[in-house]
């Protein structure tokens, strides 16, 4: 007996299974409309601040009126928020150099809802001079539509009367971005942004749901940070989250490796999983190269990745990395194309 429980432990290590477990990683995404690789300093600048009374804003909250003061004031906020937020954004970026509150500017404007004209080249070139920028972008034009509702629905059961309330904040977004070149100072893109954000709240009490809506000036803060993500992803380079599989299991070794690949200690890891390459069990070697794959996509070499995930394929046809190779496919030409986007050779 005990020699045959031997004999089966040791069939369970030679074909013992690997198991997965799914991690988040950080991946470089290419911009829409990319600036010119040669753009590497940017000056920000907010054109929209404005001493212009608006009109007061209907609501449905407890107080029904927000003072024309407060919502000036209010958009002023945000649209100096919007510009710190793509400031932010831009800085996680490789695509642009690190800017600091002296690369951020404010400016007022004349009629807050009509889109001004271009700024004089001059004007540009004074601004950007002393910086050493190679272009300032600037947000022309913010127009920000509020409006909230809340409705009853009622309907009848066994006898009586049931009802729920719904409430929709709906917010639609127009801005207005020109870049401007640094040193001759005219305008070389302009984009005009447009959205809904729309956020909505239900239950059984009236007072419930008014509790669950956010406040107006919350709002208006998520608004300028989706008004600035949505710029910045479209002029730079950006990071996405994205969904891997990793081997943990099928050895020590294994599970030793993936405590350093988890603690961001590739080396390490990777000296592990190259270890593991010369092991008689298929399953484990293809595990192994696997995971070296992704060492190698976590470290930005996404052309290694693909020939390692490729031979682990060749080893064990595995459906999971399969999958793998075709993300790491896509992954090798959106490479190419971050290439140019930055100017590498």
């Amino acid at each position: 007996m005990f020699t045959r429980l031997v004999i089966l432990l040791a069939a369970v290590s030679a074909f013992s299974c690997v198991s997965v477990s799914k991690i988040e990683i950080q991946v470089l995404e290419p911009a829409s409309d990319p600036l010119p690789p040669e753009i590497n300093r940017v000056l920000l600048l907010n054109r929209t601040i404005a001493d212009t009374v608006l009109p007061p804003l209907q609501t449905v909250r407890p107080e029904p009126v927000i003072s024309d003061q407060f919502l000036s004031d209010l958009l002023n906020q945000t649209t100096t928020e919007l510009i710190f937020a793509l400031a932010d954004i831009l800085n996680e970026s490789p695509g642009t150099e690190y800017m600091d509150s002296t690369m951020i500017l404010e400016t007022g404007m004349s009629e807050r809802y009509q889109i001004p004209l271009p700024l004089d080249p001059l004007f540009v070139s004074e601004l950007c001079g002393p910086l050493a920028a190679d272009a300032l972008i600037s947000l022309e034009y913010l127009r920000v539509v509020y409006s909230d509702s809340i409705s009853e629905e009622r309907w009848n059961s066994m006898g009586g009367w049931n009802r729920y309330y719904w409430a929709l904040i709906d917010v639609d977004i127009t801005a207005g971005w020109r870049i401007y070149e640094g040193g001759g100072g005219g305008v070389i893109d302009e984009y005009v942004f447009t959205d809904t954000l729309v956020l909505d709240f239900t239950d059984w009490d009236i007072n419930e749901v008014l509790y669950k809506m956010p406040d107006i000036a919350e709002v208006f803060m998520e608004t300028a940070y989706l008004t600035a993500l949505d710029f910045a992803r479209r002029i730079s380079p950006h990071w996405m989250t994205g969904d891997r599989m990793v081997y943990f299991r099928g050895n020590r070794n294994m599970r030793k490796a993936y405590r350093h690949f988890i603690s961001n200690e590739l080396e390490i890891a990777e000296a592990i999983y190259l270890e593991q390459l010369d092991r008689m069990n298929r399953n484990l070697v293809a595990a192994a190269m696997h995971n070296l794959a992704l060492v190698n996509e976590m470290r930005g070499d996404s052309r290694q990745a693909l020939v390692w995930a490729r031979r682990s394929y060749q080893v064990a046809r595995k459906q999971l990395t399969a999958e793998y190779v075709v993300i790491l496919e896509e992954r090798a030409e959106i490479a190419e194309q971050l290439d140019r986007q930055l100017g590498v050779e």
